[in-house]
């Protein structure tokens, strides 16, 4: 008997789910795989879904990990949509190398190694949805693999932003002559307005007692050595030339970008939009909300899904749906 085709659902669930009660990840949902990008060390990964429905792979930021995406791949899921979460590197419950220097390589070449490892390469394109750092690894592995990519979703992608301390490129030049003290850096706890409280959302202190539940949980297994080195090696306010090459190489590419006006982490002004606009031209969709934080796509998911949908629809996605 055949699977439904996509089928987009407008009733969005909410997922928090607290880690164990002893402060760490306990066991890990999903299943590890070694690769050698890591020098053998395991990334862990949860594959859902039909696997005769289309594919979404979402990437996580800098100092989170898969957790945050719970509610994004129930909903994904519910209107059958096969997703792919992993986490990084020294976050989560992935191993962390020895040595690595949690690079833009280093992260692009993990998901290769994953997608290839899982046979995720040959079943027609799959969309990209990733959040703050994670846009930059999902705009470099675009450029790599054209042809494997039906478009792009970015939460708050870093990359084109505002810088977040004068001096920030600079900085990162001397932090990269000092690894061994920068990944021994602790990531610390979040600002406030990765969940901005409002009123009509009696929720938000619950997601920001789960999501520092989680990053504290993370923290305790891998330490700051993957946020340190994510710091200092990742082009977090430089990565226009990768978008340039991204529109030379596939021209067609649509992009669905978020950001939110309240959020402290990931600053994108309209002359921000201007650049990306002026690359990608009519390919690019922007979309603020109002009033949202750095989590803007958990807390405001009511508003963030019809538009990831009607992205979906526009972009010819639901095509490659078994019917």
């Amino acid at each position: 008997m055949s699977s439904p085709g996509y089928h987009p659902q407008i009733d969005f669930p909410r997922i928090v789910t607290l880690p164990p009660n002893d402060g760490t990840l306990g066991p890990a949902p999903g299943k590890v795989i070694n690769l050698t990008s890591g020098g053998n060390a395991a990334t862990h990964y949860q594959l859902e879904g039909d696997e005769r429905w289309p594919l979404v792979v979402l990437i996580h930021g800098i100092a989170d990990f898969s957790y945050r995406f719970d509610s994004l791949s129930a909903a994904l899921r519910q209107s059958n949509l096969r997703v792919l979460r992993f986490d990084a590197y020294g976050r989560g419950w992935s191993d962390t190398p020895a040595k690595c220097k949690f690079d833009l390589e280093t992260h692009v070449t993990q998901l290769e190694e994953l997608l290839s490892a899982l046979d995720l390469t040959k079943g027609g394109k799959c969309i990209l949805m990733a959040h703050s750092m994670g846009g930059l690894t999902a705009t470099n592995f675009s450029v790599r693999h054209p042809g494997l990519i039906a478009g792009l979703v970015l939460f708050a992608p870093a990359g084109i932003m505002a810088s977040p301390v004068f001096g920030f490129s600079w900085a990162q030049s001397i932090l990269r002559r000092f690894p061994s003290v920068v990944q021994r850096v602790p990531a610390g706890d979040p600002p406030p307005g990765d969940w901005v409280s409002v009123k009509d959302d009696p929720q938000a202190k619950q997601y920001a007692d789960w999501d520092l539940a989680w990053l504290h949980a993370g923290a305790k297994k891998n330490g700051g050595k993957a946020f340190g080195g994510s710091v200092a090696e990742m082009p977090l306010v430089s990565n226009k030339a990768c978008i340039e090459q991204l529109a030379q190489v596939q021209p067609g590419i649509q992009v669905l970008l978020f950001h939110a006006d309240q959020d402290p982490m990931v600053v994108i002004k309209p002359k921000h939009i201007d650049v990306y606009r002026k690359l990608l031209g009519e390919n690019l969709e922007s979309a603020l909300i109002s009033g949202g934080g750095h989590c803007f796509f958990i807390q405001e998911q009511d508003e963030v899904m019809p538009k990831i949908h009607s992205f979906l629809a526009r972009v010819g996605f639901a095509a490659n749906a078994v019917a």
